[in-house]
C-alpha cells in the first residue's frame, strides 16, 4: 500500500468525486499513518481505536469541502490530537517503574550521577 502525499491527493479527489473504492484506500492508509502517533500518546489500545474511529469520520465527513491547496497530514493529525484533547481523563498514562538492581539502592544511583 502506497501512503505517498501525491497517491493520497489523488485519492482524496476521487473520493471527493464520490469513488467509494478510494474512500476506503484513503481510511486504511490514513488508519495506517495515525495509529502509532495515538498509541503513542494514550497508551491504550481500546482508547486509540475509539480515537482512530473518531478521527476518520471526522476526516471523512469533511472530504467534500477539503481544499486540496493544504497539506493533508497536518490536517489530519490535527483532527486526531484535537480528539485526543476532547477526551482528557479518558486514557491514564502508565508510569514507568523504577528499576531496582540487586545490591544498590535508588538512592545510591542518584547521588553518584548527581
Amino acid at each position: 500500500m502506497n501512503d505517498n502525499n501525491e497517491y493520497v491527493q489523488q485519492l482524496l479527489t476521487e473520493a471527493r468525486s464520490g469513488s467509494r473504492e478510494s474512500t476506503k484506500r484513503l481510511a486504511l492508509i490514513l488508519r495506517k499513518r495515525l495509529y502509532a502517533f495515538v498509541l503513542r500518546t494514550t497508551l491504550s489500545r481500546e482508547t486509540t481505536e475509539r480515537i482512530l474511529q473518531e478521527t476518520l469520520l471526522a476526516v471523512l465527513r469533511q472530504v467534500p469541502s477539503y481544499q486540496n491547496d493544504h497539506a493533508i497530514w497536518p490536517w489530519v493529525f490535527g483532527i486526531a490530537w484535537s480528539r485526543i484533547q476532547d477526551n482528557p481523563g479518558q486514557y491514564q498514562r502508565t508510569p514507568v517503574p523504577q528499576l531496582k538492581m540487586p545490591g544498590n539502592s535508588t538512592s545510591a544511583a542518584c547521588s553518584a550521577t548527581a
